[in-house]
């Protein structure tokens, strides 16, 4: 194990530690990753891209997985299947090549389990950086018809879930706070948190959603709570939404009630929020229901403009988001 020195990996050290590890090839993309070669060209063959880039910044464990899983979330709720990432690294000083490989053998892993493939990027070794910071942007290929087709929305159609709301969060903080948290969570909540460790992705909720007449947002910072206010400012509508639909598991609401934090305001990747027709929703429910995801319908769509929550016998006004309910505890 070697510490790094400041600055750009050298050629052998990019060898060894990186292209090592971006061995998956699509047919889409015409170039791979080497020396010299800065830039990916990729031949779409008639179909739109979608593209997003998110880093990773809260978290220190498992952050090569989670910095490729929540960057291919948002590219599937646009509807496009993901094919492809590139990657940028920042490590701070004492960074280890055996820290390197780690988190590229996660990252490559990753990507590979969903046909992915790594076109690009740049790692280095910096003094601007604390902590190690990974950034991938994500592209995916989307039919020119998925995209122009977008449902006319009304009052009434309704609102979903996938899977629990706040499982990223839950699962950040877990590792996070192992030690301060190892009283407190049962053998039972280890084995929720090992699971959600395994779903933090939503690319197979969109596969199944986009075939019906619905939009979809991945739950990212700001929870459901903010995803459903974005979505509601995007599609210009208001909702209702039921506090006791919320597919919350007892794992999370005892790590919220810990550390004093709102789940519904905790970043939930892995939960994918769908805006239905209301006319496609059983077919909708059906399909998910085959395929062992769960759907759980949360509230509808309403003509007033402010997005509104009933709990405890009462509505509650939901206001913009704000930040993550995660930099509370992390």
């Amino acid at each position: 194990m070697n510490i790094l020195d400041e600055g750009k990996l050298s050629i052998e050290q990019l060898k060894e530690l990186v292209f090592e590890y971006t061995k998956n090839f699509r047919k889409e993309v015409l170039t791979h990753p080497y020396i010299g070669q800065d830039c990916a060209v990729i031949d779409s063959k008639g179909s739109m891209i979608s593209i997003s880039s998110d880093p990773i910044t809260a978290a220190k464990e498992d952050i090569g997985r989670l910095a490729v899983d929540i960057n291919l979330n948002d590219i599937a709720a646009s509807g496009a299947s993901p094919f492809a990432i590139t990657v940028t690294i920042l490590c701070p000083l004492g960074t280890t090549d055996e820290d390197i490989k780690l988190v590229m053998k996660d990252i490559y892993e990753s990507a590979r389990a969903k046909d992915v493939q790594i076109i690009g990027g740049h790692t280095e070794v910096t003094s601007a950086v604390n902590k190690m910071i990974i950034s991938v942007t994500a592209l995916g290929l989307l039919s020119k018809a998925h995209f122009e087709n977008v449902p006319v929305f009304q009052s009434g159609d309704y609102i979903y879930v996938t899977k629990d709301i706040a499982m990223e969060g839950t699962h950040i903080i877990a590792l996070e706070k192992s030690s301060e948290l190892s009283q407190l969570l049962s053998e039972e909540d280890n084995k929720t948190l090992e699971d959600y460790s395994r779903n933090i992705s939503v690319v197979e909720d969109s596969k199944l959603a986009r075939d019906y007449e619905c939009i979809m947002h991945d739950i990212t910072e700001g929870g459901v709570l903010g995803a459903v206010w974005e979505t509601c400012e995007m599609i210009g509508f208001g909702a209702k939404l039921d506090y006791s639909s919320m597919p919350l598991s007892e794992t999370s609401k005892k790590i919220c009630h810990f550390y004093n934090i709102n789940p519904l305001r905790l970043i939930s990747s892995g939960s994918m929020l769908i805006v239905a027709k209301a006319h496609s929703s059983k077919a909708l429910e059906q399909a998910f229901a085959l395929s062992n995801i769960r759907l759980s319908k949360i509230g509808e769509l309403s003509k007033d403009e402010a997005v509104v929550i009933f709990e405890d016998g009462i509505y509650s006004n939901v206001l913009p988001p704000k930040s993550d309910e995660l930099y509370k505890v992390v």
